[in-house]
């Protein structure tokens, strides 16, 4: 495994961190690539937005007819 990873894994990565909590040196190198990474921070504020707002879809009553 090498220290940073691309942004293939790293797109796995954050995947995998939204179901469960990864192990300290998976973290560690998601973190060290997203400092250097524009694009893989994006998809995961993206990720992020959309995980959020299907929680909050699925919190509100739907609406009636």
């Amino acid at each position: 495994m090498k220290l940073l990873p691309d942004c293939q894994e790293v797109s796995r990565l954050i995947s995998d961190g939204q179901d469960q909590r990864l192990p300290v040196k998976e973290r560690a190198r998601l973190r060290l690539h997203l400092v250097m990474c524009e694009t893989c921070r994006n998809v995961e504020g993206q990720l992020a937005f959309l995980r959020q707002a299907m929680r909050e879809l699925g919190r509100r009553e739907p609406p009636e007819r």
